[in-house]
């Protein structure tokens, strides 16, 4: 069926960054593109002197950092104005990855121009931040008029934004969650991780490894299965930070070859790190909305061990592998001693971590493809119907 829109422009951060929300923003691009032609992107990610945390000390890398997000918000800006006037009023859709904090405000610039110029606008939102804490940036945006419609990861999110932003209620919005995003050959079969509990158990955390993140607590609860004698061992992998490098040779010092990092890994590499371990713990202590390693853990048939943060719970509600923060560490030292103790458990939890995977992928699947024929079909501007 032909498309009434003429293009479609897609903006948010993509890869690199490597993380969830750039990783989504490249695959929109790629299932827009796959349906209209005419499909552009407009990058915001800031290439230069790593993030602003990263350069906030120095006073003088901290205005070069602004200063290069001005000009990538300047450059972005001027292409979709030209783009969305060349086409006519109707005949654009606006898809925007939403970013949080300080880059919301730019964000919004680029929402409201759409809506004026009167592109069809779709938002997705990535982060926690502005759901928890009221945000006047979001505030302003939720209070828009156009064509707007919402996409938020789960129905907390949706619940809890409701509440928050209350012209949101004028609003259209849809609950999509993550799990549509890895290719189908990812999923794992029951032989690629079978139990292995009678040879030991193998925990594991990919991430941006951080005090933040958790990497602390991982310590803490392998080594409180090592003092009771169970035979554990710990893969980490990521990117580590100063603090996190040195705890890890502190670690592989202590417990030799118990301990495996393997830095940084993508693509294949994640496939087969996977299927080295047979429980993802991640103890982060952020707000993390969807993440992409939940995703990717449960599609591999591995469970997945998190503090009741963000969606995490609501997709996790089926198994019971959401703890309450200040309990993780006891409740999850707890359910890994139980796997010990019932060795037969581990096969179990691994067929519930891969059934739940395709539930949710079948699911999430279908909601996105409904909402994209109704956003690309001629004449159909409002989604709710």
């Amino acid at each position: 069926m032909k498309s009434a829109l003429a293009q479609v422009i897609v903006v948010g951060t993509f890869p690199y960054p490597i993380h969830g929300a750039a990783f989504v923003n490249s695959l929109m691009h790629e299932l827009f593109q796959s349906r209209i032609k005419r499909t552009k992107r407009i990058d915001t990610s800031v290439h230069v002197l790593g993030s602003y945390y990263a350069a906030k000390r120095r006073t003088m890398k901290r205005m070069f950092y602004l200063f290069s997000r001005l000009l990538v918000f300047c450059r972005g800006y001027v292409v979709l104005v030209t783009s969305i006037l060349r086409e006519g009023r109707g005949r654009s859709l606006v898809y925007i990855g939403l970013s949080a904090g300080a880059a919301l405000r730019f964000d919004l610039l680029y929402v409201k121009t759409s809506c004026l110029l009167g592109a069809v606008v779709v938002l997705h939102h990535h982060s926690f931040k502005y759901v928890e804490t009221a945000d006047r940036y979001m505030n302003l945006m939720t209070s828009l008029h156009g064509n707007l419609t919402h996409l938020f990861l789960c129905s907390k999110m949706a619940q809890v934004m409701n509440e928050l932003y209350p012209n949101l209620k004028e609003q259209s919005w849809r609950v999509v969650g993550n799990s549509w995003i890895l290719p189908t050959s990812w999923s794992s079969s029951p032989e690629e991780n079978q139990s292995k509990v009678t040879g030991g158990l193998t925990i594991g955390l990919l991430s941006n490894l951080s005090r933040e993140k958790g990497f602390f607590r991982l310590i803490d609860i392998f080594e409180d299965l090592v003092r009771v004698g169970f035979n554990v061992r710990l893969k980490v992998a990521g990117t580590a930070e100063h603090e996190v490098a040195s705890a890890i040779e502190d670690l592989i010092e202590s417990h030799g070859s118990r301990v495996t990092f393997t830095g940084a890994i993508v693509g294949e590499q994640k496939r087969t790190w996977y299927r080295g371990i047979d429980v993802f713990v991640f103890p982060s202590t952020l707000t993390e909305a969807y993440p992409l390693v939940m995703v990717e853990s449960l599609a591999s048939g591995v469970p997945f061990f998190a503090c009741a943060r963000g969606c995490m719970p609501e997709v996790l509600m089926p198994t019971g592998w959401s703890f309450r923060n200040e309990e993780f560490e006891s409740q999850a030292t707890q359910k890994l001693s139980q796997l010990f103790v019932h060795p037969e458990e581990l096969e179990k939890e691994q067929i519930k971590a891969r059934e739940l995977y395709i539930q949710l992928r079948r699911r999430d699947s279908e909601v996105l493809d409904k909402l994209l024929d109704s956003i690309l079909s001629p004449g159909v501007r409002d989604f709710n119907k």
